[in-house]
Protein backbone atom coordinates (compact mmCIF):
# COMPACT_ATOMS: atom_id res chain seq x y z
CA UNK A 1 0.00 0.00 0.00
CA UNK A 2 1.18 3.23 -0.87
CA UNK A 3 1.05 6.24 2.40
CA UNK A 4 -1.84 6.40 4.04
CA UNK A 5 -4.53 8.72 2.68
CA UNK A 6 -8.08 10.13 3.66
CA UNK A 7 -10.33 7.46 2.07
CA UNK A 8 -14.09 9.13 1.40
CA UNK A 9 -17.09 7.78 3.12
CA UNK A 10 -19.08 5.61 1.08
CA UNK A 11 -22.39 4.86 3.51
CA UNK A 12 -24.31 7.26 1.56
CA UNK A 13 -23.68 6.15 -2.22
CA UNK A 14 -26.47 4.20 -3.14
CA UNK A 15 -27.14 4.28 -6.88
CA UNK A 16 -30.24 1.71 -8.08
CA UNK A 17 -29.47 -0.80 -5.17
CA UNK A 18 -25.52 -0.42 -5.70
CA UNK A 19 -23.44 0.98 -4.01
CA UNK A 20 -19.55 1.86 -4.07
CA UNK A 21 -16.81 -0.27 -3.04
CA UNK A 22 -13.59 0.74 -1.07
CA UNK A 23 -11.80 -1.82 -4.09
CA UNK A 24 -12.80 0.61 -6.82
CA UNK A 25 -10.53 3.39 -5.09
CA UNK A 26 -7.74 0.77 -5.20
CA UNK A 27 -5.67 -1.01 -8.09
CA UNK A 28 -3.64 -3.80 -8.01
CA UNK A 29 -0.17 -3.32 -10.07
CA UNK A 30 1.19 -6.27 -11.99
CA UNK A 31 3.64 -6.67 -8.72
CA UNK A 32 1.40 -7.40 -6.74
CA UNK A 33 1.58 -4.34 -5.06
CA UNK A 34 -1.92 -2.57 -3.61
CA UNK A 35 -1.75 1.34 -4.56
CA UNK A 36 -4.86 4.35 -3.92
CA UNK A 37 -6.04 5.75 -6.63
CA UNK A 38 -5.01 9.00 -5.89
CA UNK A 39 -6.75 10.62 -8.68
CA UNK A 40 -10.36 9.21 -8.17
CA UNK A 41 -12.50 11.69 -6.53
CA UNK A 42 -15.92 11.45 -5.03
CA UNK A 43 -18.33 14.18 -5.12
CA UNK A 44 -19.87 13.84 -2.15
CA UNK A 45 -23.14 16.87 -3.15
CA UNK A 46 -24.28 14.84 -6.18
CA UNK A 47 -23.03 11.43 -5.30
CA UNK A 48 -20.49 11.09 -8.47
CA UNK A 49 -17.33 10.12 -9.88
CA UNK A 50 -14.34 12.14 -11.24
CA UNK A 51 -11.06 12.17 -12.48
CA UNK A 52 -9.59 15.09 -10.26
CA UNK A 53 -6.08 15.67 -12.65
CA UNK A 54 -8.51 16.40 -15.36
CA UNK A 55 -10.18 18.42 -13.62
CA UNK A 56 -7.84 20.81 -12.65
CA UNK A 57 -5.98 20.75 -15.64
CA UNK A 58 -7.85 19.92 -18.83
CA UNK A 59 -8.93 23.39 -20.95
CA UNK A 60 -12.18 22.28 -21.72
CA UNK A 61 -14.28 19.33 -20.16
CA UNK A 62 -15.01 18.56 -23.76
CA UNK A 63 -11.54 17.06 -24.14
CA UNK A 64 -12.73 13.72 -23.32
CA UNK A 65 -15.73 11.28 -23.75
CA UNK A 66 -15.11 9.94 -20.61
CA UNK A 67 -18.06 10.76 -17.95
CA UNK A 68 -15.26 10.86 -15.22
CA UNK A 69 -14.85 14.28 -16.23
CA UNK A 70 -18.05 15.64 -16.94
CA UNK A 71 -19.95 17.92 -15.22
CA UNK A 72 -22.63 15.78 -14.01
CA UNK A 73 -20.16 13.36 -13.43
CA UNK A 74 -19.82 9.12 -13.34
CA UNK A 75 -22.88 7.68 -12.01
CA UNK A 76 -23.56 4.06 -13.52
CA UNK A 77 -22.23 1.97 -10.72
CA UNK A 78 -22.77 -1.01 -12.24
CA UNK A 79 -20.31 -0.74 -15.24
CA UNK A 80 -17.76 1.32 -12.91
CA UNK A 81 -14.90 -1.07 -13.03
CA UNK A 82 -15.02 -1.28 -16.86
CA UNK A 83 -14.97 2.59 -17.62
CA UNK A 84 -11.86 3.17 -14.83
CA UNK A 85 -9.91 1.22 -16.85
CA UNK A 86 -10.77 3.01 -20.14
CA UNK A 87 -10.28 6.08 -18.19
CA UNK A 88 -7.15 5.36 -17.41
CA UNK A 89 -6.13 4.05 -20.81
CA UNK A 90 -7.08 8.19 -21.98
CA UNK A 91 -3.96 10.25 -23.44
CA UNK A 92 -5.57 13.38 -21.68
CA UNK A 93 -6.10 11.49 -18.49
CA UNK A 94 -2.34 10.95 -18.29
CA UNK A 95 -1.57 14.36 -19.65
CA UNK A 96 -3.09 15.59 -16.89
CA UNK A 97 -1.79 12.79 -13.95
CA UNK A 98 1.36 14.21 -15.24
CA UNK A 99 0.77 17.67 -14.76
CA UNK A 100 -0.75 17.13 -11.57
CA UNK A 101 2.25 15.25 -10.30
CA UNK A 102 5.04 17.71 -11.62
CA UNK A 103 2.64 20.73 -9.65
CA UNK A 104 2.72 18.31 -6.62
CA UNK A 105 6.94 17.55 -6.59
CA UNK A 106 7.04 21.55 -7.38
CA UNK A 107 5.35 22.29 -4.17
CA UNK A 108 7.27 19.52 -2.17
CA UNK A 109 10.48 21.11 -3.75
CA UNK A 110 9.44 24.63 -2.46
CA UNK A 111 8.68 23.50 0.88
CA UNK A 112 11.98 22.26 0.75
CA UNK A 113 13.73 25.38 -0.50
CA UNK A 114 11.63 27.04 2.60
CA UNK A 115 13.09 24.64 4.92
CA UNK A 116 16.48 25.18 3.63
CA UNK A 117 16.38 29.07 3.52
CA UNK A 118 15.05 28.80 7.03
CA UNK A 119 18.10 26.96 8.15
CA UNK A 120 20.00 29.67 5.90
CA UNK A 121 19.02 32.60 8.00
CA UNK A 122 18.74 30.78 11.09
CA UNK A 123 22.71 30.16 10.41
CA UNK A 124 23.54 33.48 9.74
CA UNK A 125 21.99 34.94 12.37
CA UNK A 126 24.80 32.82 14.52
CA UNK A 127 27.19 33.80 13.07
CA UNK A 128 26.21 37.68 13.13
CA UNK A 129 25.37 37.18 16.86
CA UNK A 130 28.94 35.37 17.16
CA UNK A 131 30.80 38.32 16.00
CA UNK A 132 28.78 41.06 17.16
CA UNK A 133 30.04 39.58 20.63
CA UNK A 134 33.63 39.29 19.90
CA UNK A 135 33.70 42.87 18.26
CA UNK A 136 31.97 43.82 21.66
CA UNK A 137 34.54 42.27 23.57
CA UNK A 138 37.76 43.80 21.67
CA UNK A 139 36.15 47.43 22.32
CA UNK A 140 35.56 46.63 25.83
CA UNK A 141 39.18 45.44 26.45
CA UNK A 142 40.82 48.21 24.03
CA UNK A 143 38.73 51.53 25.36
CA UNK A 144 39.87 50.42 29.19
CA UNK A 145 43.81 50.29 27.44
CA UNK A 146 43.68 46.74 28.14
CA UNK A 147 45.63 44.18 26.44
CA UNK A 148 43.86 41.55 24.60
CA UNK A 149 46.32 38.73 24.91
CA UNK A 150 48.17 36.84 27.81
CA UNK A 151 51.60 35.30 28.34
CA UNK A 152 50.91 32.10 26.37
CA UNK A 153 48.77 31.73 23.40
CA UNK A 154 46.46 29.27 23.61
CA UNK A 155 42.88 29.01 23.29
CA UNK A 156 41.97 26.74 25.90
CA UNK A 157 39.30 28.71 28.26
CA UNK A 158 40.66 26.89 31.38
CA UNK A 159 43.62 28.08 31.36
CA UNK A 160 44.27 31.56 33.62
CA UNK A 161 46.72 33.18 31.54
CA UNK A 162 45.27 32.81 28.36
CA UNK A 163 44.88 36.47 28.18
CA UNK A 164 41.52 39.06 29.27
CA UNK A 165 39.84 38.46 25.86
CA UNK A 166 39.49 34.88 25.85
CA UNK A 167 38.53 35.20 29.60
CA UNK A 168 36.31 37.16 28.92
CA UNK A 169 35.00 35.46 26.10
CA UNK A 170 34.43 32.89 28.09
CA UNK A 171 32.50 34.94 30.83
CA UNK A 172 30.01 36.51 28.62
CA UNK A 173 29.17 33.00 26.88
CA UNK A 174 27.84 31.98 30.22
CA UNK A 175 25.08 34.56 29.29
CA UNK A 176 24.87 34.53 25.70
CA UNK A 177 23.56 31.37 23.71
CA UNK A 178 25.22 31.40 20.45
CA UNK A 179 28.57 32.17 21.64
CA UNK A 180 28.41 29.46 23.97
CA UNK A 181 27.58 27.52 21.21
CA UNK A 182 29.94 28.80 19.33
CA UNK A 183 32.45 27.82 22.29
CA UNK A 184 31.29 24.53 22.01
CA UNK A 185 32.00 23.96 17.87
CA UNK A 186 35.12 25.24 18.33
CA UNK A 187 36.07 22.42 20.67
CA UNK A 188 34.55 20.00 17.55
CA UNK A 189 37.48 21.67 15.47
CA UNK A 190 35.14 24.13 13.60
CA UNK A 191 36.56 28.16 12.94
CA UNK A 192 36.34 29.64 16.03
CA UNK A 193 37.45 33.60 15.41
CA UNK A 194 39.29 33.72 18.32
CA UNK A 195 43.35 34.03 16.91
CA UNK A 196 45.32 36.57 17.69
CA UNK A 197 45.36 37.47 13.68
CA UNK A 198 41.70 38.12 13.91
CA UNK A 199 41.72 39.97 17.15
CA UNK A 200 44.06 42.39 15.07
CA UNK A 201 41.77 41.90 12.03
CA UNK A 202 38.94 43.34 14.18
CA UNK A 203 40.88 45.93 15.50
CA UNK A 204 41.90 46.79 11.73
CA UNK A 205 38.31 47.16 10.16
CA UNK A 206 37.00 48.90 13.63
CA UNK A 207 39.84 51.62 13.55
CA UNK A 208 38.97 52.15 9.73
CA UNK A 209 35.71 53.05 10.52
CA UNK A 210 36.36 54.91 13.18
CA UNK A 211 38.61 57.00 10.88
CA UNK A 212 36.18 57.15 8.53
CA UNK A 213 33.59 58.97 11.06
CA UNK A 214 36.30 61.16 12.35
CA UNK A 215 36.50 62.30 8.59
CA UNK A 216 32.85 62.48 7.86
CA UNK A 217 32.75 64.39 10.99
CA UNK A 218 35.46 67.14 9.72
CA UNK A 219 34.19 67.54 6.14
CA UNK A 220 30.93 68.55 7.48
CA UNK A 221 32.72 71.21 9.59
CA UNK A 222 33.01 74.77 8.84
CA UNK A 223 36.37 74.80 10.64
CA UNK A 224 38.97 72.10 11.69
CA UNK A 225 43.03 72.55 12.41
CA UNK A 226 44.89 69.52 11.84
CA UNK A 227 47.95 68.81 14.35
CA UNK A 228 50.92 67.07 14.15
CA UNK A 229 53.41 66.42 17.41
CA UNK A 230 56.96 64.27 17.58
CA UNK A 231 56.51 61.80 21.02
CA UNK A 232 58.82 58.95 21.31
CA UNK A 233 57.78 55.62 21.82
CA UNK A 234 58.59 53.83 24.80
CA UNK A 235 61.63 52.11 23.09
CA UNK A 236 62.50 55.75 22.14
CA UNK A 237 61.84 55.78 18.43
CA UNK A 238 60.13 59.08 16.63
CA UNK A 239 57.04 58.98 15.72
CA UNK A 240 54.86 61.44 15.01
CA UNK A 241 51.10 61.72 15.67
CA UNK A 242 47.81 63.18 13.78
CA UNK A 243 45.46 65.09 16.05
CA UNK A 244 42.44 66.91 14.13
CA UNK A 245 40.70 69.70 16.20
CA UNK A 246 37.44 70.94 14.58
CA UNK A 247 33.74 72.35 15.45
CA UNK A 248 31.20 70.07 15.91
CA UNK A 249 27.43 70.52 16.57
CA UNK A 250 25.76 68.88 19.11
CA UNK A 251 22.09 69.93 19.73
CA UNK A 252 22.09 73.21 18.34
CA UNK A 253 25.25 73.76 20.31
CA UNK A 254 28.88 74.32 18.70
CA UNK A 255 31.43 72.03 20.64
CA UNK A 256 35.21 71.90 19.70
CA UNK A 257 36.01 68.41 19.46
CA UNK A 258 39.79 66.77 19.27
CA UNK A 259 40.66 63.30 17.78
CA UNK A 260 43.79 61.52 17.49
CA UNK A 261 43.65 59.69 14.12
CA UNK A 262 47.18 57.92 13.53
CA UNK A 263 50.88 57.26 14.01
CA UNK A 264 53.02 57.99 11.14
CA UNK A 265 56.53 56.03 12.54
CA UNK A 266 59.74 56.58 10.53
Amino acid sequence: MNKLVNEPDLSNTYRDGRKLSKDWFHKVLPNGEKIYQLWLMLGKSVNSLYCLPFKLFAHTQTESKSSLVRREGFTNWKKVGERLSEHEDLLNHKNCFCSWKNLEASLRKIEIDKDLQDEIEKEESHWKAVLQSIADVILLLVEQGSPLRGSKETLDFSYPRCGKFLNTIELVSRYHPPLREHILRHRKGQVTYFLAKIQNKFLEIISNKIREQIMEEVKKAKYYVVMFDYPPDVSHLEQMSQVLRYVRVVVNVPEITERFRLFYRE
